[in-house]
C-alpha cells in the first residue's frame, strides 16, 4: 500500500498528477518545515542540501524533479517510464525529511528540557523562567 503525502490511499493513476502532486509535497515540506524558497523543487533542494539532506535523498529528490520537468515540458514525453521507481523514491524522499524533522525536534524538545531543569536547580521559579510559554515557542520555531 503506497502513502501519497499525509493519507493512506493509493497513488493517482494519472501520471501528470502523480508527478505533480508529489513535487508540490516535497516543495512544501522543503519550505515549511526547512525554510526553504525558491521557483520548483529544485530550486528549494538547493537552498537546503548543504545544510542537512544526505546526497541520496537530494539524487532522490532531483530524479522526482527531474522526472515532473520532462513530463510537463518535453514533447512526446506523456508518461513515467518507471512509475513503481518514482514512486518509491518519493515515498523514500518525504518519509526521510519527515524522520529528520522529528530528530530535529526531537533534539530541541530535549534541549528546551534541560534547559527548565537547569533554571530550576538555578533556583527560578518556572512562572518567572518563561519555560512553559517560550520552550513551547521554540519547539515550533522553524531553521
Amino acid at each position: 500500500k503506497h502513502q501519497m503525502g499525509n493519507t493512506d490511499s493509493a497513488p493517482p493513476s494519472n501520471d501528470y498528477e502523480l508527478a505533480i502532486k508529489s513535487s508540490k509535497t516535497l516543495e512544501h515540506i522543503l519550505e515549511y518545515e526547512f525554510g526553504s524558497y525558491g521557483n520548483g523543487l529544485n530550486e528549494k533542494i538547493n537552498r537546503v542540501k548543504k545544510k542537512i539532506l544526505p546526497p541520496h535523498l537530494v539524487s532522490d529528490m532531483r530524479f522526482l524533479a527531474k522526472t515532473r520537468n520532462r513530463l510537463i515540458h518535453e514533447v512526446g514525453f506523456d508518461t513515467i517510464p518507471n512509475r513503481e521507481e518514482f514512486i518509491v523514491k518519493f515515498e523514500r524522499s518525504a518519509n526521510e525529511l519527515r524522520d529528520i524533522i522529528d530528530k530535529r525536534n526531537s533534539a530541541r524538545q530535549g534541549h528546551n528540557k534541560h534547559q527548565h531543569q537547569q533554571r530550576q536547580e538555578e533556583g527560578m521559579p518556572p512562572e518567572f523562567c518563561g519555560c512553559v510559554v517560550f520552550d513551547a515557542l521554540l519547539c515550533l520555531d522553524r531553521d
